[in-house]
């Protein structure tokens, strides 16, 4: 079985974060691996980000539930693990924040989820996964929520 000593799990704070969060905690568990959760706040549009300047409290309101989010799902890892996660929380555009940390932080797994989401009307989310699998400095694992991910993962 392949040791892991630093892991990142990339994850969107949603419900279908579930599988990526268990496949990654799993996987510090049975290795003794650090593990770090990572949400990149993706920039708002142009039209939203002007109308959020005019409320601040908005934008307060919307960091502080990011915020609680990420440390909820911090919990859920850290329970699994049974050992400390690191929560970070960065701005900016998903797939090359994510390359941006996995290659900064010396990490020597990635774990990321592939459950697309819809947004003006198109699918998004593998689009992520894809690019992460292509640029990344270091394996990915691409939890789809299935408990079957960790076991291959472990036997890698």
């Amino acid at each position: 079985m392949r040791t892991w000593h630093r892991i990142l799990c990339a994850v969107d704070l949603s419900e279908a974060s579930r599988a990526t969060v268990t496949a990654a905690a799993e996987l510090a568990h049975r290795t003794g691996a650090e593990l770090a959760l990572l949400h990149v706040h993706e920039r708002l549009p142009r039209a939203e980000a002007r109308a959020a300047a005019l409320d601040p409290a908005r934008l307060e309101a919307q960091a502080q539930r990011l915020g609680a989010d990420l440390q909820r799902w911090r919990g859920v890892a850290q329970g699994l693990a049974g050992r400390p996660v690191r929560a970070l929380l960065v701005s900016g555009a998903a797939a090359a924040e994510v390359l941006r940390a996995a290659g900064e932080g010396g990490y020597d797994l990635v774990v990321i989820g592939a459950h697309p989401r819809r947004r003006l009307g198109r699918t998004v989310g593998g689009a992520v996964a894809a690019r992460v699998v292509r640029e990344a400095p270091c394996p990915v694992l691409v939890a789809h929520g299935s408990a079957e991910v960790v076991e291959a993962a472990a036997a890698v």
